[in-house]
């Protein structure tokens, strides 16, 4: 029987050891940023309980604002 491998297998086993290395230059030269201070739970507000999660990436972390409450979360509440 003939080999069905996918083109594309090959090409990620030859291009593996390359994208290793710019893995690790990438994940060495990345900046961490520090979350802001302050509650990222509590509630706030009257009438029907509402949950709410925000996922993301830095963004949702609140990563550039003081507190958590200058931050998405903080002003989707509104306090």
């Amino acid at each position: 029987m003939p080999d069905r491998t996918p083109p594309s297998i090959w090409l990620l086993a030859l291009l593996a050891p390359i994208l290793a290395v710019q893995g690790r230059i990438v994940r060495r030269g990345a900046v961490r940023l520090r979350e802001p201070d302050g509650p990222r739970a509590g509630r706030t507000g009257a009438g029907p309980s509402l949950r709410l999660l925000i996922a993301g990436d830095s963004s949702a972390a609140g990563v550039g604002a003081d507190t958590q409450a200058e931050a998405l979360s903080g002003r989707l509440v509104g306090e």
